[in-house]
C-alpha cells in the first residue's frame, strides 16, 4: 500500500517560464508530510518561534503570529528572559498570552531597565505576585508606562487619597489603569471639583473601593460637565448615587447617552421612567443596550414582571441572563405549575437572593418536585 501511495500520490505544478513548452513537474508527497512541515518555519523569526514553542509551550498558531510581528530581532534571547522572569513572579501561560496579544514588542524590553525596576517598585509596596500578574495582564501598558514619570507619580497620588498601603493596593487591584495615565492632570483636578461641590472623600473612597475608579480620569472638562448634567438629571449632590451618577455619565458620550435613552423609549419606559431609574440606579445607564434589551424582554416576557417592577428596581437589568435569570425562571415556573407556590416572588427577590437564599427559600423544600428541572451546580448547594 505505502508502494501504491508513493508512486501515485503526486504534486502536480506547472513551470511558467514559458507558454509554449509548459513543463510538468512531479514532487514526490512525502515532501509534504508532516516531518517535513516541522523543518518549515514560516516565521521570519525562526528563534523567538522556537522559544515560544519549545521553552514556554505556548500554541504553534500564536507563537508564530508573534514571532512575525516581532520581525528580525537582535537579541531574540531577551524574549526568554522576559517570559521566563514573568513566569517565576506568578504570570500563567494564560495571562502572558493576554499580555503578549496585547503589545508582542514588550517582549524585546530591557528586563533590567524596564521590567524589573517596576516589578520591584510594586513588591516593596506589599502587591502580591497574583496582584502583580493580574495587573499587569489586564492592563499590560503598565510595563510600557514610564517609572519615574508616571506610575511613580500615580502611586504618589493615590497613596496621598486613600491614606494607605493597603487603601492603595485595593485601588489600583480593582482599576489598574489609574498607573498609567497623568493623575495630577486628570484624577486631583476633578476630585478637587468634587470637593467643591459637597462630596466627601468618604464617598470617593467607597467608590474607588467598588472598582470605579478610572472613571475618575477623564479630562476635567468632560468631567466637569458630567457634574452638570447628573444634576440636571435630578440628583442632589447630597445623594449616595450622585457620584456614581457623574462617573456614569463621563462615561458615556452625548450620542451614546441619547442611544441609551432611545432604546430604553422602545422597550416602552418614558423618559420620566429613564430618568427615574437612573436616580435611583445610575449604573444601570452603563448596561449594553443588547444586555438591556434582553433581560428586560426576558423578565417582561414571563407575564410576571412589567416595565414598573424594573422601574422600581432597576438594578434587575445588571444580572445574568444565563447565570441567574433563566435557572431561578425554570423552577419557580415549576413551582407554579405544580400548585407548590402560588405568586411568584418580587423582582428584587428574583435579582437579589443569593444562590444559597434562593436554594433555601424555592429549592430546598420542594426538591422532590424539581426531579426534572435543570438547576445549575452552584445553586444546589445546601
Amino acid at each position: 500500500m505505502s508502494a501504491f501511495i508513493r508512486k501515485n500520490l503526486t504534486f502536480f505544478t506547472f513551470n511558467h517560464a514559458s507558454h509554449k513548452n509548459l513543463k510538468l513537474c512531479i514532487t514526490p508527497v512525502s515532501l509534504f508530510l508532516p516531518q517535513f512541515f516541522s523543518t518549515l518555519n514560516p516565521n521570519p523569526n525562526n528563534v523567538v518561534y522556537d522559544i515560544l514553542v519549545h521553552k514556554h509551550h505556548f500554541p504553534c498558531e500564536f507563537s508564530s503570529r508573534v514571532a512575525s510581528q516581532l520581525g528580525d530581532l537582535k537579541n531574540p534571547e531577551r524574549v526568554n528572559s522576559m517570559l521566563s522572569f514573568l513566569k517565576s513572579i506568578g504570570f500563567s501561560n494564560s495571562q502572558l498570552q493576554k499580555f503578549i496579544n496585547w503589545r508582542p514588542i514588550l517582549l524585546s524590553y530591557s528586563l533590567e531597565r524596564n521590567v524589573e525596576p517596576k516589578i520591584k517598585v510594586f513588591q516593596e509596596l506589599g502587591f502580591s505576585p497574583s496582584d502583580i500578574s493580574s495587573m499587569i495582564s489586564a492592563c499590560p501598558v503598565i510595563l510600557a508606562s514610564s517609572l519615574n514619570n508616571c506610575i511613580v507619580p500615580s502611586l504618589s497620588v493615590l497613596k496621598s487619597l486613600m491614606g494607605s498601603n493597603a487603601a492603595l493596593l485595593r485601588a489600583v487591584r480593582r482599576s489598574p489603569r489609574l498607573l498609567t495615565t497623568n493623575l495630577k492632570k486628570t484624577l486631583e483636578p476633578n476630585l478637587e471639583f468634587l470637593k467643591g461641590c459637597g462630596v466627601s472623600v468618604d464617598r470617593v473612597h467607597v467608590v474607588f473601593n467598588g472598582g470605579h475608579g478610572n472613571a475618575f480620569i477623564r479630562k476635567p472638562e468632560v468631567f466637569i460637565a458630567a457634574v452638570e448634567k447628573t444634576r440636571e438629571m435630578g440628583i442632589a449632590v447630597s445623594s449616595k448615587t450622585f457620584i456614581y451618577g457623574v462617573l456614569t455619565i463621563a462615561s458615556i458620550s452625548s450620542k451614546g447617552l441619547e442611544r441609551k435613552m432611545e432604546a430604553f423609549r422602545e422597550l416602552g419606559f418614558s423618559d420620566s421612567d429613564i430618568l427615574c431609574m437612573f436616580r435611583r440606579e445610575p449604573l444601570v445607564l452603563a448596561v449594553s443596550t443588547d444586555k438591556m434589551r434582553k433581560v428586560a424582554g426576558l423578565l417582561v416576557g414571563t407575564g410576571k414582571y412589567g416595565a414598573s417592577s424594573i422601574v422600581g428596581h432597576p438594578l434587575a437589568l445588571h444580572y445574568s441572563i444565563g447565570k441567574r435569570y433563566e435557572p431561578r425562571l425554570r423552577v419557580l415556573g415549576v413551582l407554579v405549575g405544580k400548585g407548590l407556590i402560588e405568586d411568584w416572588p418580587s423582582l428584587r427577590t428574583l435579582c437579589k437572593f443569593t444562590d444559597d437564599q434562593f436554594f433555601k427559600r424555592f429549592v430546598s423544600p420542594y426538591v422532590d418536585h424539581l426531579s426534572d428541572v435543570c438547576i445549575p451546580k452552584v445553586e444546589m448547594k445546601a
